[in-house]
């Protein structure tokens, strides 16, 4: 790893400021390659192209032996091949420490090597790191720390195409001025689901009816229901909503939330302002002393439903969704809040 721009490497970091509009040379944190040998770092670096690997895992040994500290969410850094030659730059979004043998399923899926699975994920870095250990003069132990890291592509080298931060997509508690570009956000994305084949009557009617400015203006006002805006260059991309003391039939007892729409546009799917958005709600409702969040998912809309299975919500059977006469199967998802942490005050320093 280098965690200085070499000048080799200097003409491509500048293009992507350039494309950026900014010189963000603050946040550069190194330029690298993935594992030792060329044919696994050039396969790797495909993968993160494709979007196929979003993480990556190394030794928080590595780390300390070169004197640097691990990435951290904002830093932004170079993925080269085994040569050298600048691949793209990526955003790190999100870092934890991890001993090796509690590494989850879902991170190794995220890494996206070999099938995704979990056994693969630990054969492979059980090699790789007990070679690490050697060049490291260390032990490899099953709870060697393992530096986690998430990370998206912001850029690819593309002359014409669009750099992307996700640092720079901003969450905040929408206010009043939002409700006229809440409502116009919200039919775009409800249409774009649900009337993939046209426009009908019943569509057109409920779009103009439950998305309306005057119906985000009540929302807005209502005591319990709290919706959380995504921002991009000052302009909204997504939201939530949650309602608080909203519960089911089909829970458990206790006092949910439910999570009544998580909406992000189109052009924004895939970079990964749907699940900050979703863990705000859950954040949000988990202070509020919610048992879990639950919503309630169109069984066509499969990608939704792979997303909520992803972020551990369970299914727990089937209700009906109503309108204009219509009615429509979708299935109940839900997700345990544990209790929001609360620190006793301690004596001492």
């Amino acid at each position: 790893m280098a965690r200085t721009l070499t000048a080799e490497l200097m003409p491509y970091w500048r293009a992507f400021c350039e494309r950026a509009g900014a010189d963000l040379t603050d946040r550069f944190c190194e330029s690298f390659h993935f594992d030792d040998n060329e044919r696994s770092a050039d396969e790797l670096a495909r993968l993160v192209l494709s979007g196929t690997k979003r993480a990556t895992a190394g030794l928080l040994w590595s780390f300390e032996a070169a004197g640097v500290p691990p990435p951290k969410p904002g830093d932004l850094s170079i993925v080269t091949d085994w040569s050298g030659a600048p691949q793209c730059v990526i955003e790190t979004t999100g870092v934890e420490l991890v001993p090796f043998d509690q590494v989850s399923a879902e991170f190794a899926a995220t890494e996206g090597e070999g099938d995704g699975s979990l056994a693969y994920w630990q054969a492979a870095h059980q090699a790789y790191f007990g070679r690490e250990c050697g060049r490291l003069g260390r032990q490899a132990a099953p709870d060697m720390p393992v530096v986690c890291e998430r990370f998206r592509v912001a850029w690819r080298g593309d002359g014409n195409e669009p750099v992307f931060l996700q640092s720079r997509v901003l969450l905040r508690p929408a206010v009043a001025a939002d409700a006229l570009c809440l409502s116009v956000l919200a039919m775009q994305v409800f249409l774009d689901t649900y009337a993939t084949e046209g426009i009908r009557p019943a569509i057109a009617r409920e779009a103009l009816g439950t998305y309306s400015t005057a119906e985000f203006d009540r929302l807005l006002a209502e005591p319990g229901t709290r919706l959380c805006v995504a921002e991009h260059a000052g302009l909204l991309v997504g939201f939530s909503q949650i309602r608080l003391g909203a519960s089911h039939v089909l829970l458990p007892a206790g006092e949910p939330a439910e999570l009544v729409r998580l909406y992000v546009q189109a052009r924004f799917k895939g970079r990964q302002i749907g699940q900050r958005l979703l863990r705000e709600a859950e954040s949000h409702a988990q202070v509020q002393g919610a048992s879990g969040l639950w919503l309630r998912a169109w069984v066509h809309n499969r990608p939704a439903r792979a997303f909520y299975a992803r972020q551990g919500y369970d299914d727990v059977g089937r209700t009906t969704f109503s309108f204009e006469g219509e009615d429509h199967e979708n299935r109940v998802l839900v997700k345990a809040l544990k209790p929001a942490y609360s620190a006793a005050p301690t004596g001492g320093d």
